[in-house]
């Protein structure tokens, strides 16, 4: 048989944009840091901390230095390397809009549509995060589901799906990665807001 491009299923180019990150020099300043989130166009250009719960980073910068901004951060039950089906990052909103002070601009479609991707980068390869929803939920709610739990995350997409403030045009299959960011909200005591999207790895062809 004669094999021509045809023939074969090419996958969609993924391109991320360049930005200068020194994973070695992040290390030497702490261990800790895990990769790097950027958003073009808006304040979100940070490194991604990892613990062994959930306050120290809550109000430490990432060299370690107190700070009510604190930092982003990675769920400590998530594998480091983004490998599990669900990986979640937390920040604050701050009211200077620092950190994830943005991420509630998602409850408008028009913020959507300016901002349809987030970038990660990690010292295992780039990727490109392709929203799909955003929603509130409650402290309580995410806590007493265990949404990141691997057998929970088909319950979580459709919680999301029903309850969104945008829909993002993207597919998924069984074998997608996602990325949950969250944050504070105030529609109720224990608010949160969470912004998911599908992890697409770089490919440029």
């Amino acid at each position: 048989m004669n094999w021509t491009v045809d023939n074969f299923e090419t996958e969609p180019i993924i391109y991320i944009p360049e930005v200068d990150i020194d994973f070695k020099a992040l290390e030497n300043i702490n261990r800790d840091s895990i990769a790097w989130l950027y958003c073009p166009e808006t304040v979100i250009n940070y490194p991604v901390m990892k613990a062994d719960d959930y306050s120290y980073y809550n109000y430490r910068l990432p060299d370690g230095t107190r700070n009510a901004n604190g930092s982003l951060f990675m769920d400590y039950h998530c594998a480091p390397d983004f490998s599990d089906r669900l990986s979640v990052i937390y920040g604050h909103k701050m009211k200077s809009g620092k950190m994830f002070g943005s991420l509630t601009e998602y409850k408008k479609t028009e913020y959507y549509n300016k901002h349809p991707y987030m970038y990660l980068y990690t010292k295992q390869g780039n990727y490109r995060i392709n929203l799909l929803y955003g929603f509130v939920i409650g402290k309580k709610e995410w806590a007493d589901n265990a949404y990141m739990h691997p057998k929970n995350v088909d319950k979580l997409l459709e919680y999301a799906k029903e309850n969104t403030t945008f829909y993002g045009e993207t597919n998924y299959n069984d074998d997608s990665k996602f990325f949950a960011m969250s944050t504070c909200s105030y529609e109720f005591k224990g608010a949160r807001y969470v912004v998911i999207g599908v992890l697409e790895p770089e490919h440029q062809g």
